[in-house]
């Protein structure tokens, strides 16, 4: 519990650069390319789609860059449940 809760804060601190960082960062790179494996990052997706199934996170905006190149964005979850419009990383707002 207190892993989730410390990835809730680090997520949430990540939620408030996201916007910035898919501004500024216009492309996803190749993330091989930079040293990440395309299989674990995809592993990331799973993880948070079952905390957000589990109720433990209302959704996610992930982001992970190295030098200066974006390499992994995902937005999971809803923008808005009710009327079932997903969440996108270019239309998040804090």
């Amino acid at each position: 519990m207190k892993i989730v809760r410390g990835t809730a804060a680090l997520l949430s601190a990540l939620w408030v650069s996201a916007g910035a960082l898919a501004q500024d960062m216009i492309s996803v790179s190749n993330p091989a390319t930079l040293g990440f494996s395309p299989h674990r990052l995809m592993q990331i997706d799973a993880w948070y789609q079952v905390q957000i199934d589990a109720g433990e996170l209302p959704g996610a905006l992930v982001a992970i860059a190295r030098n200066d190149e974006l390499v992994y964005l995902r937005a999971l979850s809803y923008q808005d449940r009710a009327r079932k419009t997903p969440m996108r990383p270019d239309e998040v707002r804090v």
